[in-house]
Parts: structure tokens; sequence; C-alpha cells
């Protein structure tokens, strides 16, 4: 994906085609807004957001350059797709994939 925006309000907007990731700072949502999490609860428990990618390789580069943690490295999988694992601030896997073999 690449950015299509960033602004001082700590939100960027992730484009890929028609598809369109807009990641934000939780500090900027209002207290009544849905994404916002109650006191104590945990944000990315049990959540993962699978991107497919036609240039798997050329975004791990760009993960690995940006410094970002890697939680897997990039893995040729037993179910015959290749992926890497990232793990955002508020604790979401993303499994960021390229297309199935075959």
């Amino acid at each position: 994906m690449d950015i299509a925006s960033q602004n001082l309000w700590h939100a960027t907007e992730l484009v890929r085609g028609a598809a369109t990731i807009a990641l934000n700072d939780r500090k900027i949502l209002n207290a009544d807004h849905p994404a916002r999490p109650a006191a104590g609860e945990s944000v990315g428990k049990g959540v993962e957001v699978v991107l497919v990618t036609e240039r798997l390789r050329q975004d791990y580069d760009h993960v690995l350059a940006s410094a970002w943690p890697v939680s897997t490295p990039i893995t040729k999988q037993p179910w015959g797709v290749t992926d890497f694992r990232i793990v955002d601030p508020d604790g979401i896997y993303i499994r960021v994939t390229g297309p199935r073999d075959g």
C-alpha cells in the first residue's frame, strides 16, 4: 500500500487500487466514538487483519526500511501463501500475504 495522506491529527491513509485503510491515533477520537476502547479494555486482542498484495517483497522491504518491528519474517506457509506479520501499537495482528500459489 502507498501512503495517500498524513496529517497533523495523527491520521494516515493507505491506498492500493480501490482499497483504502485509515490508521488513526486513538487520542484524536471523540469520547463516544465506537472505535474508542472502554477503560481497561484490550484494544487489539483477537483481531487479525489480512492484507493481500501483489508486491509482497516490496512491501516487506518497505516495512523493514521503516524500522517497524516484524512479528514474523517473510515465510512460505504450508497452506500455499507467503506472508509476513506485524502488530500495530494497539495489538492488532496484521498478516500481509501474497496471492495463493497455483
